[in-house]
């Protein structure tokens, strides 16, 4: 049996309003498109919370350092200090001058109580109330009773026996509790930084030095 053959397609009509899809140009058939939408931009505020995170994190950075100078430039005349204490004992190492020594370490101790209590309690100071005001500043009676009493006749006696060694260890701990006073906030930072602290070679005032 011979089978029959399908029946032939019908054409397909055409939309209303449209021409056939082989008569439409390329012109048409674009303009037919509809144009993309994009979403609209992301707001850049307010920004995500790990920005804040961040934002926090530099302002306690900076305050910080701020608050770190702060404290670098307070302690300076300490430091000062100690670097004129280190030049006097290296000056007593060259010549043994132990009298030379007391001299230069008086002046150096009243330079930083000038400096740290002001002048109205120091400069009048001598003698046995110049020990006793060290000793209530921090020497703890080392100045008083202990190897510190020849800082107030040394200087006057240039045969007396000193413990170099001792006496400079206990003015290093009493410089190095020393708390020097705020500056006040009408003062220029140059103006704080030289007035508050002029320090010569301690240890090249009385004859040679390094």
């Amino acid at each position: 049996m011979i089978p029959s053959p399908p029946p032939p397609s019908l054409p397909m009509a055409p939309v209303p309003g449209t021409a056939p899809m082989a008569t439409q140009l390329p012109g048409e058939l674009l303009a037919q498109l509809r144009d993309i939408h994009m979403p609209p931009p992301v707001s850049d505020w307010p920004p995500a919370f790990g920005w804040w995170g961040v934002l926090g994190l530099l302002l306690l950075l900076a305050l910080g350092g701020m608050l770190w100078r702060r404290h670098w430039n307070r302690r300076r005349p300490v430091r000062e200090a100690l670097v004129a204490l280190d030049e006097l004992l290296v000056s007593y190492g060259r010549d043994g001058d132990g009298g030379r020594f007391v001299r230069g370490l008086s002046i150096l101790l009243k330079r930083v109580a000038l400096a740290v209590h002001g002048r109205e309690r120091v400069a009048a100071l001598n003698g046995a109330a110049w020990l006793a005001f060290l000793d209530q500043t921090g020497g703890r009676g080392g100045f008083s009773e202990g190897v510190g009493q020849v800082l107030a006749v040394g200087p006057y006696r240039p045969g007396e026996a000193v413990e170099v060694i001792p006496l400079a260890e206990l003015a290093r701990s009493w410089i190095r509790q020393a708390k020097p006073p705020r500056p006040s906030p009408s003062s220029s930072p140059s103006s704080r930084s030289a007035g508050f602290w002029r320090f010569v070679p301690v240890a090249r005032v009385f004859g040679r030095g390094g």
